[in-house]
């Protein structure tokens, strides 16, 4: 087992507290098990992608209860997210393709994510407004997304420069409220939502958009924030690469 932990997954990139600390501890006895079979990483993958959109699928329902069930599943995409890279860095199974596929399932999954949350608080609330949000929200993760890919192969490949190794954070503060910045992290905040439905009743508030539950609030609250990060994306690559030339 050691062995396996030091082949698949002696990487650098420790800073997602959440991947790192929680699902890698996990996935490494899935790969453990992957590894006796002939199951390829690429069919991983693609088990991954199914379990993202199934738990994606949770999301649609207006109770709130089904949301924490996608949570679950959405849990199980993670971790196969994790062990396909693992069976393909053991098996000496990895290739360009894999790479592009295990990266363009994050997308898929986080999209329909957050269509199937603005389908389920459109069926909670009758109100269209939350679907524009929803859509909001789409476009708003991919810019982020492709920004990000951008951002590492103008860096590694156009530019040549040297990328700044992130270490984890000291502080468990730090980690933990860096979770929804994660892959993936977003699912945990509409999941935190879901759990405080479950346990309170929110105030009804009208702000254009009536307001009646937590789910609500922290999708409202999701829209206006990735913009954002979408900016500070934006400007960080200019920062890096303004005095590059091709």
């Amino acid at each position: 087992m050691e062995q396996l932990r030091k082949v698949t997954q002696d990487r650098p990139d420790k800073h997602d507290f959440y991947m790192w600390s929680v699902m890698r501890r996990i996935s490494i006895y899935v790969t453990w098990l992957s590894v006796r079979t002939p199951v390829t990483p690429n069919q991983i993958t693609l088990l991954s992608l199914l379990a993202g959109l199934a738990g994606a699928a949770f999301f649609a329902s207006s109770d709130p209860l089904y949301w924490l069930a996608g949570w679950l599943v959405v849990n199980i995409h993670l971790i196969l997210d994790q062990v396909d890279g693992e069976v393909a860095r053991w098996k000496k199974m990895t290739t360009k393709f894999g790479y592009f596929f295990d990266e363009v399932t994050h997308p898929i999954v986080n999209t329909a994510l957050f269509v199937a949350a603005a389908m389920g608080l459109y069926a909670m609330s009758g109100d269209a407004q939350m679907l524009v949000v929803g859509l909001t929200l789409v476009f708003s993760a991919s810019v982020l997304r492709m920004a990000g890919v951008y951002s590492d192969y103008a860096s590694k490949n156009m530019y040549k420069l040297e990328t700044r190794k992130l270490g984890a954070p000291k502080s468990w503060v730090a980690r933990i409220a860096g979770v929804p910045f994660g892959l993936g992290g977003y699912f945990h905040v509409l999941s935190l939502a879901a759990l405080l439905d479950v346990l309170f009743i929110a105030p009804v508030v009208n702000v254009g958009i009536t307001i009646s539950s937590s789910r609500e609030i922290f999708f409202l609250a999701m829209a206006a924030a990735v913009p954002l990060f979408c900016v500070k994306k934006i400007f960080r690559l200019r920062k890096t690469l303004k005095d590059s030339r091709l």
